[in-house]
């Protein structure tokens, strides 16, 4: 087994699993692309679509997460393939931070080994 004070990251890297959040993102996700398939008469629809059109709450949070990784979210376009991509290097940035993590390690340096 592992230990009780072993760090998340080295949990991840361990057993491959990924946080909660990239889970919860793509419940988010799922749900947001399912209410812009809906009809224009749709109260859902028009909800996001007022939150997009002044990119307020997740539709700015979206639209920052794409321009830290270097890319433009357009909501008109493809937004499950947009998303794909921002997921993506969400998770590349995260598994390189955790190794990072790993090799600074000072009170868990025998997991270096293992790695």
């Amino acid at each position: 087994g592992v230990y009780l004070n072993t760090p998340h990251y080295l949990l991840y890297l361990e057993t491959g699993r990924l946080p909660i959040f990239f889970s919860l993102l793509d419940l988010h996700i799922a749900y947001i692309h399912k209410t812009l398939k809906h009809p224009e008469t749709r109260i859902v629809r028009r909800i996001t679509r007022e939150l997009v059109e002044r990119k307020v709450g997740w539709a700015e949070a979206w639209v920052l997460m794409a321009q830290k990784y270097e890319l433009q979210f357009d909501f008109e376009g493809d937004v499950r393939a947009q998303w794909n991509a921002i997921r993506e290097r969400m998770l590349v940035a995260a598994r390189e931070e955790w190794v990072s993590r790993a090799n600074r390690s000072f009170f868990h340096s025998h997991f270096k080994e293992v790695m």
